[in-house]
């Protein structure tokens, strides 16, 4: 035989157990397939075997049936204009009118507290004057000032502001009357605002009471603290006695140091104007007490006064023009015809201060006053009955 070739001996017969054998495999796939088909289909439970065909065409769930849909309305939205926040009412200022009022020395004292309520509802007075700093440097009320504190001059033992509130529910007009330099606590007890001697010592006038001294920002801040303070209690009108330099006693023994050349005038005008600033928007008006010699010669250097620049400071010039029998003088005459020309100022703006007669017993004392309150009445302004003891006829004058 040659190399490379391999005898032929004819076809191959095929082996007859192949296609048994593919048959077995094929049976066997179909059941497999049928098998896992059905498995999801069979279900065991207590009723049997339960079989659901996965073939079955499953009916379509009917899908919501859409609601008709109309056409919506057109809407056009304005933008919401933004409120413009209302302003919160500014509060209407006092006016200056006709006081007719009473003296209260002592706002503790029920007595006096209930007589002045009594001549309010019988329309004598209208107004009430309420000495709240002593001249001695004691408070009417609980103050929360530092030197108030420290000098002891918080020595009230009634609740003042609920006294304000009688005053106030029997339609009074309520004036807080301060004693502004004149002080026998604080400059005792905080030395750094006294008016001195040359040797540093305090300096005591004829009564022995010791003086803050004008010139010290930190005297004039005291006063102001104060003046601040009654003001937010709920009083009308601040009235500044003492408002001045000391001049009774020995002056010239004061020793104001660097100061010595600032105008006194000016110190005092201009302590008026800051107060006023710092009562802005309290509603509350600012007074001043001047002497009547100060009015009738304009200036009083020693005293730091000057009539007119305090006149157009102040809303109101309280003057005392001596007991009842005084009232007819020249004196008064005199300044009622400044307080209308050199002056000015409505007549309202000025306040004489009469001092109520010794004894009310005496017929022609209650005549004396009743005369001097219709020579008021008739020139426009009104009027102050200073009792200092605070206890006035029921009746009235």
């Amino acid at each position: 035989m040659a190399r490379g070739y391999r005898s032929y001996r004819g076809r191959r017969r095929k082996s007859k157990a192949f296609p048994v054998i593919m048959a077995v495999f094929i049976l066997l796939l179909s059941l497999a397939l049928l098998y896992l088909g059905l498995n999801d289909a069979i279900v065991f439970s207590s009723e049997g075997i339960l079989i659901h065909n996965p073939f079955a065409k499953k009916e379509p769930e009917p899908s919501p049936s859409p609601s008709p849909t109309s056409k919506p309305d057109l809407v056009i939205e304005s933008p919401t204009p933004e409120k413009t926040p209302e302003p919160s009412p500014t509060p209407t200022p006092k006016q200056s009118f006709s006081l007719n009022a009473a003296y209260l020395p002592d706002i503790s004292d029920p007595v006096a507290t209930a007589g002045i309520i009594q001549l309010a509802d019988k329309g004598v007075i209208n107004s009430v004057i309420i000495d709240m700093k002593h001249d001695d440097g004691t408070l009417g009320y609980i103050s929360a000032n530092q030197y108030a504190v420290q000098a002891g001059a918080n020595v009230a033992e009634h609740d003042a502001r609920e006294i304000v509130e009688q005053f106030r529910d029997a339609g009074l007009y309520l004036v807080a009357r301060i004693s502004a330099f004149k002080d026998n606590l604080v400059p005792r007890k905080v030395q750094s605002t006294s008016v001195k001697v040359q040797s540093g010592v305090i300096w005591l006038d004829r009564d022995y009471h010791g003086w803050m001294n004008p010139y010290l920002q930190e005297a004039q801040d005291y006063v102001s603290d104060i003046a601040v303070e009654l003001a937010d209690m709920g009083f009308d009108e601040i009235l500044l006695e003492n408002c001045c330099f000391p001049t009774i006693g020995r002056p010239q023994l004061i020793a104001y140091g660097e100061y010595e050349a600032v105008s006194k005038t000016e110190t005092i005008s201009n302590f008026a104007q800051d107060l006023v600033q710092r009562l802005a928007g309290k509603n509350v008006l600012l007074s001043i007490s001047l002497s009547s010699s100060t009015i009738l010669e304009g200036t009083d250097e020693a005293l730091g006064h000057d009539a007119t620049s305090l006149y157009g400071i102040a809303d109101r010039i309280y003057t005392d023009i001596g007991t009842d029998s005084e009232v007819s003088s020249t004196v008064y005459d005199s300044i009622y015809s400044i307080s209308r020309t050199s002056l000015g100022e409505p007549t309202a703006k000025f306040v004489p201060v009469i001092d109520s007669p010794r004894s009310y017993d005496d017929p022609s004392a209650s005549e004396n006053i009743q005369v001097a309150i219709g020579t008021f009445v008739r020139r426009g302004h009104g009027w102050v009955i200073r009792d200092r003891s605070g206890l006035y006829p029921p009746a009235g004058w």
